[in-house]
């Protein structure tokens, strides 16, 4: 695969042939993991608070966050029942 050359090391015919096939199925690697990225990017931010937090601090300072970052969606959700954070598909509480 490599052979030395002086004071360094070269790539054999077949060394450069499997060094290409390598680059690029990293290349196919990373284009799978920028697209795995991708997915839910497009969701809003799921999160769960309770109704008490929401109505009496939440609520009154939401519309700052919005207006601050318009590009953010985000789901609030106050349920009275309480909640399975992975099963609910929640990303966060409060």
């Amino acid at each position: 695969m490599v052979e030395r050359s002086g004071k360094g090391l070269a790539l054999t015919a077949n060394g450069a042939q499997f060094a290409n096939r390598l680059r690029d199925g990293f290349l196919h690697i990373a284009a799978a993991v920028d697209d795995l990225n991708m997915v839910g990017r497009d969701r809003p931010l799921r999160v769960t608070m309770n109704p008490s937090f929401a109505a009496n601090w939440l609520m009154p300072r939401i519309c700052d966050f919005w207006n601050a970052y318009p590009d953010i969606q985000v789901d609030l959700s106050p349920p009275i029942d309480l909640i399975d954070l992975q099963r609910d598909g929640f990303d966060l509480a409060i």
